[in-house]
């Protein structure tokens, strides 16, 4: 997990990026069934009022906690702020962006 405090008179207030890979797994925990992608689903599933979004890694979508992906092996989460805040869906979309770059 990276967290950045946002400078003052900037439009965001933080900005997160998380990610989970089941290759950083202990064997038992992959072993038992739990992954990367499995993780991913079971968070999609639980949360109410999500977004789908089209064209971003394998599946991703708007929802608590801002921009969920799945991309191959990994799951990135990418929060930019309030998540009902009007505008935090597009900046979280571009950041994406670069974060896809850089797997």
């Amino acid at each position: 997990i990276c967290f950045y405090s946002a400078a003052s008179g900037t439009s965001v207030s933080y900005l997160q990026v998380s990610i989970v890979q089941t290759a950083g797994m202990s064997s038992p925990v992959k072993k038992g069934g739990m992954n990367a992608a499995k993780l991913y689903r079971q968070t999609k599933n639980n949360m109410q009022d999500i977004k789908e979004l089209k064209g971003i890694g394998d599946d991703a979508f708007w929802g608590a906690m801002g921009l969920h992906m799945l991309v191959g092996d990994a799951y990135i989460n990418i929060g930019v702020g309030n998540s009902s805040k009007p505008g935090n869906m597009e900046k979280a979309q571009k950041l994406a962006g670069l974060v896809l770059k850089r797997l």
